[in-house]
């Protein structure tokens, strides 16, 4: 059993520590016995810098990537391979936060935050644990004045299908989709974004593209309702509130809706 924890300190220098937890079943009794914790007299590094919050945590076999952040956004790469030992293996600095953590393959990984007041998305290419790089960026909305998503926070609200198969995709291409809200002052616009992640096999040459956009009209800033898109084959629905919009896989400006 894997597990980070978060405790609040008296120390205003640095008010919070995370802690990793490897935990397992004890031979003798039913209970649960620590087997390791990061950090540890041997490996004292802190995860995240003083006074920085934990957003993101994935675990995927034999790793965990975690997301900090106060000022910038550091992602920790940690090496679990050795139960009793689990080190910090790579980091790396990007400006903004991902709060939700999604493996591609072992060698990619995507994350959903955001970046000032607009949401973005980023590709990581963690191919060497000791050197985790940033594949590219999307800033969702870019013409708008803030925006955000709720995939975010609910995982229902992210659709993602890999390796999709068809005469004109790609080998190997996921698709994936996710709901943003967005301002442009007085305008509100409701949305479902489509995204693929290209050449995920190669990972220096693996990116991330925005494809097309259903846009369900009549926006105003109410709460509408948990969003949530089903991708079926080239079709795509979007249920936003009580109604549901329709397109091609790929299109803008084409949808079909409300129903």
């Amino acid at each position: 059993l894997r597990l980070v924890t978060s405790q609040f300190t008296a120390d205003a220098d640095d008010r919070v520590d995370h802690v990793l937890h490897i935990l397992e079943e004890s031979p003798d009794e039913q209970a649960l016995v620590s087997v390791a914790q990061l950090p540890n007299a041997n490996r004292p590094e802190e995860i995240g810098k003083p006074n920085e919050d934990l957003y993101g945590v994935r675990f995927q076999a034999e790793r965990a990537y975690l997301v900090t952040f106060e000022r910038i956004d550091p992602l920790y790469v940690l090496d679990l391979r050795d139960s009793s030992d689990p080190q910090i293996a790579g980091e790396l600095e990007v400006t903004g936060f991902s709060d939700f953590l999604h493996p591609v393959n072992e060698s990619l990984l995507l994350g959903l935050g955001v970046d000032g007041p607009k949401a973005k998305l980023e590709l990581f290419n963690v191919a060497d644990i000791s050197n985790p790089v940033s594949q590219g960026v999307i800033e969702l909305q870019p013409d708008a004045s803030w925006s955000w998503s709720a995939a975010q926070y609910d995982r229902h609200a992210f659709t993602y299908l890999a390796d999709v198969q068809g005469l004109a995709i790609a080998e190997g291409t996921d698709r994936f989709a996710i709901p943003v809200e967005s301002s442009t002052g007085d305008a509100w616009e409701t949305a479902l974004l489509e995204f693929e992640i290209t050449g995920k096999a190669t990972p220096d040459i693996a990116s991330l593209d925005e494809v097309g956009k259903i846009v369900a009209a009549g926006g105003s800033g109410e709460f509408r309702g948990e969003p949530r898109s089903v991708i079926n084959g080239d079709a795509v629905f979007f249920i936003s509130g009580s109604e549901v919009w329709s397109a091609f896989w790929g299109e803008t400006g084409a949808e079909i809706g409300p129903q």
